[in-house]
């Protein structure tokens, strides 16, 4: 896309050209000096991520693009302003008008991936056991899924971890990061190999459910709302757990999810092989989990092979990864013409179907499509925001 030049920028070109016909070289150094001086300044959007032990400090908002600059002028260690993404190929020359630094916020969705290990779960389920076929389509997904934060736990626990030796208790949760398979791969093997077993025949859903919600109360404030998940892979309805004595334990699941829903965390409800169909429980838990599929029975997402909950958890998580493909504005531009999106630095063009677009009329948030989406939520792309001159095709 070509923008028209102003005046001045029309009088600079022409002196320029004389430059360049007078010294090439010295023109060609000051039209370099004056794109570093005078051009576009950029802001990344480079989160800061809650570490390898899935520490505090991440905000339901996603990272931020913001306006911090060290001492040097090119962005801090986890952010802040940078020319041209820290690459040369996306400079553009332009001379003069101001520079606007562009703030906004990605949306980084956190999904605990809740799995039920109990005896249920080692039946067959095509060549593999049912809880394998889990551990190997988790994985797919962390891997592909590179811009969503997972984490993990399985329930029941070892029964010298739950204490009464009745398996009524869910195990340790791995907080929601990225690149999180390490932590997640110890989770699966306190249960596996010549350890205490974990394969009892009771599903304390209850149990898992309130330590999701204890996870995600203890890494964002109550203002927090949104682009939290909480998905539960189960053989069939819940048992024992809740600290209501008098109520069941589908009650005591659906008080859970109820929490969890109140405090802007959805759940996605999968029932793994046959045995899982026709639960009027599942059913309750998927809807007062937010996430569930309307209609007639089952509501909750019933897989009777592998491919039945390859499909169901891939429509899922590419649904939630997608949120990312939304970026607010937090500082919207006088002239929304002169803003550009740079993926690793090449710009993305301005286009509803395969590239970028400002919502409905408004400079507050902008959307990505296409492509360009599938690129952010699958390659991790360096992000930036660009604004204050105009910008020509390279």
């Amino acid at each position: 896309m070509v923008w028209e030049r102003r005046a001045s920028e029309r009088a600079s070109a022409g002196s320029f050209a004389g430059l360049i016909r007078a010294d090439p070289g010295l023109a060609l150094a000051l039209a370099a000096l004056g794109a570093l001086g005078a051009c576009r300044q950029t802001v990344l959007l480079d989160p800061p991520d809650r570490g390898a032990e899935g520490g505090a400090g991440a905000s339901g908002a996603g990272p931020a693009i913001d306006a911090r600059t060290d001492a040097t002028g090119t962005g801090g260690a986890s952010g802040g302003t940078h020319f041209d993404a820290g690459r040369l190929d996306g400079l553009g020359f332009c001379f003069g008008g101001p520079i606007q630094i562009v703030q906004g916020s990605m949306h980084i969705p956190d999904v605990i991936v809740s799995v039920d290990r109990s005896s249920g779960m080692q039946s067959w389920f095509g060549s593999n056991s049912r809880l394998q076929v889990i551990h190997q389509q988790v994985r797919a997904l962390i891997s592909k899924y590179k811009n969503v934060r997972f984490g993990y736990e399985e329930f029941p626990s070892t029964a010298a971890m739950c204490g009464n030796g009745q398996g009524c208790c869910a195990g340790e949760v791995a907080q929601p990061i990225s690149n999180n398979l390490r932590a997640i791969d110890r989770i699966i093997s306190i249960c596996e190999g010549d350890g205490p077993g974990c394969d009892q025949a009771q599903r304390p859903i209850a149990d898992a459910l309130s330590k999701c919600y204890d996870v995600f109360k203890s890494l964002y404030s109550p203002t927090d709302t949104g682009h939290r998940y909480v998905l539960l892979l189960t053989s069939g309805d819940p048992t024992c757990g809740g600290s209501d004595a008098m109520s069941t334990a589908c009650d005591n699941a659906v008080t859970q999810v109820t929490k969890l829903s109140r405090a802007s965390v959805n759940t996605a409800v999968f029932g793994i092989g046959d045995g899982a169909g026709g639960s009027a429980c599942l059913d309750q838990l998927a809807v007062y989990g937010g996430l569930d599929g309307g209609g007639a029975s089952p509501l909750y997402h019933l897989a009777r092979t592998p491919n039945d909950l390859s499909a169901a958890l891939e429509a899922v998580v590419e649904t939630i990864a997608e949120e990312t493909c939304k970026i607010d504005v937090r500082s919207p531009p006088a002239d929304q013409s002169n803003v550009q999106l740079l993926f690793d630095g090449m710009r993305v063009p301005m286009d509803g179907v395969d590239g970028w677009t400002f919502d409905q009329n408004t400079s507050l948030t902008l959307t990505v499509h296409g492509s360009y989406c599938r690129s952010l939520i699958q390659n991790t792309p360096q992000v930036a925001l660009v604004a204050g001159c105009p910008f020509f095709d390279n």
